[in-house]
């Protein structure tokens, strides 16, 4: 899907310049194309879910996307991976052997479908961002964001 593309060159983009990876949703419609930052969410996942939603809705009362084509999730996160049998027991993030993860979940909305890739982020020596390689997954990562989305701009319109 080209819209995972556009969104892992705005993630390298990203990385480069500030050296972080705040969370973003991109919104492509029949008009636009637009990126949202997801910075503020709510704790827990039920309000975070409200809140894309609630997101989704205002999008659509501003009226300048169109229909929409494609929505994208864009998350930096932490992966651990247990050895063995024995599962973790200490949060990816705390883990030492964590890696840096980047996750992008796409929504074809005509065809209701999500596909995703995932990457690993490496730094340098000093911690700036050298790389980002592809990294997959046993399972295919699912968001219920981007179901949220859309529910609230087609609930807006």
């Amino acid at each position: 899907m080209k819209i995972i593309e556009d969104a892992k060159t705005i993630v390298q983009g990203m990385l480069l310049q500030v050296g972080e990876l705040p969370p973003f949703m991109l919104i492509d419609g029949t008009v636009s194309c637009k990126l949202v930052p997801l910075d503020n969410l709510p704790e827990t996942a039920h309000e975070r879910v409200t809140a894309v939603f609630n997101i989704g809705s205002e999008m659509a009362l501003q009226g300048n996307v169109g229909q929409l084509k494609t929505v994208v999730f864009v998350s930096r996160g932490w992966l651990a991976e247990s050895k063995g049998e024995h599962p973790l027991d200490v949060r990816p993030s705390r883990d030492p052997h964590r890696k840096e993860m980047v996750l992008i979940v796409a929504l074809n909305v005509v065809v209701n479908k999500q596909e995703s890739a995932t990457f690993q982020i490496t730094r340098d020596m000093q911690g700036a961002f050298s790389l980002l390689e592809p990294y997959p997954m046993e399972r295919e990562p699912y968001s219920p964001f981007l179901p949220a989305f859309v529910k609230g701009y087609n609930f807006a319109l």
